[in-house]
């Protein structure tokens, strides 16, 4: 659960990137989307784990859907930061995994079942280590674009 809240945190540092990146540093639609998202998804939860909802469950309502509307909002700004964009969908990506690897026991799928659909091997490294080197790079190109150095 503390590891979750960590993304959940980074994911906030996104949304607030996103902010500084509007013209005018509003809220907009995307923000509004958010919030409902995260509502929405624990309602759902809430209903479809019934009595497994947990501490982990919550933070995951609270994470995915902050990750899928900064890819969103990424895509918006996809001609400025392509290396964040396919980041955040890599992450999507391996996330997915690692949830449906993990969500057995809370919906009550046979095991075999995600391993058929995801495969034997654990995929989801497939897409973490590319995520975090095009954060990284996405973050050095943003460095030089505004003049700072890091020695």
């Amino acid at each position: 659960v503390i590891a979750m809240i960590s993304f959940v945190i980074v994911q906030i540092i996104y949304w607030i990137r996103f902010i500084n990146m509007r013209n005018n540093k509003s809220i907009n639609i995307c923000d509004f989307v958010r919030i409902a998202l995260v509502l929405i998804m624990v309602f759902l939860a809430v209903i479809i784990v019934g009595e497994s909802f947990d501490s982990l469950v919550f933070v995951t309502c609270i994470y995915y859907p902050l990750l899928l509307i900064n890819f969103i909002e990424s895509i918006i700004y996809f001609k400025n930061d392509m290396y964040f964009s396919v980041g955040l969908a890599c992450f999507i990506l391996c996330d997915t995994i690692v949830g449906l690897t993990n969500c057995s026991s809370y919906l009550g799928i046979k095991e075999s079942v995600i391993k058929l659909l995801i495969g034997t091997i654990d995929t989801a490294w497939l897409f973490y280590y590319p995520s975090q080197i095009l954060l990284v790079l996405s973050i050095i190109k943003n460095n030089i674009k505004t003049g700072e150095r890091h020695d």
